[in-house]
């Protein structure tokens, strides 16, 4: 066990580094809060969160308490308020926590075990209000749109289904698809819908908010990502039984729709919101 500083100023050259994938929710605090400490455990501290992608560099294994906090914007649209961030930074380190990483959605922060630090959320509505505007950057809108378009496809795919489908290899892929990835995607929002529920009393009546443990949340993403996993497989298998037995153009435009449109969008989106960002943080929308 070495001092603060040989943990934090090890050499990283000497072990290089680690990246890890990881699938979660804004709700899912206690998970990450566990995660960054077993690795912390095992030699491991994290340096940058993007995406789904950790980056871990190698420290002294020692035994680090870990904080997952969000500040976050009201809206996808509101560019980042760096003043605030670094005074929001600035209070979190004069409470005793030292910043290992942060990206759009979270902040991620550490102390020594035997460190008193303060906790930095102290206030449940305000931490309520944090984890809010996260989903409505992340999951709340990008979830519900591809539902409606799950349900826009299953519609048409109901609409245009003939009785001589049932009898055909992959008569029913225009129907079954979508159904399975609409219940993977609901599945996936229900335990979010009831977070916000039950946490938004408690907030109101300021009691500390209630987080999914780290087991839970295991369980949750294990079902979820095996749920993708088996409409992935079923996907390959109905392209595999139509370019074999025969070449449906329908199904084809399907499948497409189904992997463009969504990833397509994503993309766009995310463009416009950096576009928009970047105008407003330049100057260039004017009162």
């Amino acid at each position: 066990m070495g001092t603060v500083k040989n943990i934090i100023n090890r050499d990283i050259n000497k072990c290089g580094k680690r990246k890890k994938i990881k699938i979660v929710s804004a709700i899912d605090k206690k998970y990450l809060e566990k995660t960054y400490k077993d690795m912390a455990m095992k030699g491991w501290l994290v340096e940058n969160i993007k995406g789904i992608r950790d980056t871990y560099r190698p420290i002294e294994p020692c035994e680090l308490d870990f904080s997952v906090t969000c500040f976050q914007p009201v809206t996808p649209l509101d560019y980042p308020d760096y003043d605030k961030e670094d005074t929001y930074q600035e209070f979190c380190e004069d409470s005793g926590w030292t910043l290992a990483a942060k990206n759009e959605r979270h902040f991620i922060y550490y102390k020594m075990p035997e460190s008193k630090a303060l906790p930095i959320y102290t206030e449940p509505m305000e931490e309520y209000r944090s984890i809010w505007n996260a989903m409505k950057k992340g999951e709340l809108v990008t979830f519900p749109l591809l539902i409606l378009l799950l349900v826009f496809q299953l519609w048409m795919g109901l609409k245009n289904l003939r009785f001589d489908d049932f009898y055909r290899t992959g008569g029913l892929f225009s129907v079954t698809y979508p159904s399975l990835i609409l219940i993977v995607c609901v599945g996936y929002m229900i335990p979010l819908i009831l977070w916000l529920i039950k946490n938004r009393s408690r907030a109101k009546e300021n009691k500390p908010l209630i987080f999914d443990s780290y087991k839970k949340v295991r369980i949750r993403n294990g079902i979820y990502n095996s749920g993708l996993v088996l409409v992935f497989m079923y996907l390959i298998y109905s392209l595999f039984s139509m370019f074999t037995s025969y070449f449906n153009l329908t199904l084809l435009f399907v499948i497409l729709i189904n992997l463009v449109v969504p990833i397509g969008f994503g993309i766009l989106l995310r463009i416009k919101i950096k576009k928009i960002k970047s105008k407003r943080s330049t100057g260039s929308f004017q009162s």
